[in-house]
């Protein structure tokens, strides 16, 4: 069933991310367009946008010794594969977490990277840092040379395979 508040919700969050991203006039139309048409169920649109944003570590596609898939990277790929992915991660990147910006990032250097370049400089410039959870290792990284590793597309392309890959 889907929920009229639910898209209201969607819509807001990803106009909110729109006025922050200043994305083109051609994603505020398809966004607008995707709203009217019930996008998704607010539950299914919300609850990924939220573990992301809210999240504390940054995580890799394989975690712990049994290697399993973390519900952030699960959520990165429910974004990515849904409708304008970019909105959604130009509004990650606008966080107060730098794990949820660092996913973000991630998103923004598949699908927009003009965006990523700009927000990429940003993000360097922090000079923060960040738990992370990568394979067995846990460990408090600087935020800029995870940027760096971004930039290359390696954790991009293990978010969108949901392997582990080397870093």
């Amino acid at each position: 069933m889907r929920s009229s508040r639910g898209v209201g919700v969607v819509a807001a969050v990803l106009l909110a991310s729109s006025a922050r991203a200043q994305p083109s006039a051609r994603a505020e139309d398809v966004l607008r367009r995707e709203v009217a048409l019930h996008w998704q169920d607010s539950v299914a649109a919300v609850a990924p946008i939220e573990a992301l944003r809210s999240a504390s570590w940054f995580e890799g596609a394989a975690v712990g010794i049994a290697g399993r898939t973390p519900a952030t990277v699960r959520a990165w790929q429910h974004i990515a594969n849904g409708k304008a992915p970019a909105m959604v991660f130009a509004y990650l990147v606008r966080s107060d977490s730098a794990a949820a910006r660092l996913y973000g990032l991630a998103g923004l250097y598949t699908f927009d990277r003009r965006a990523f370049t700009r927000e990429a400089a940003r993000e360097r410039a922090r000079g923060d840092s960040v738990m992370t959870f990568i394979g067995c290792i846990v460990s408090q990284q600087l935020v800029a040379p995870l940027v760096d590793e971004i930039a290359t597309g390696s954790w991009s392309r293990e978010f969108l395979t949901g392997r582990f890959g080397s870093h």
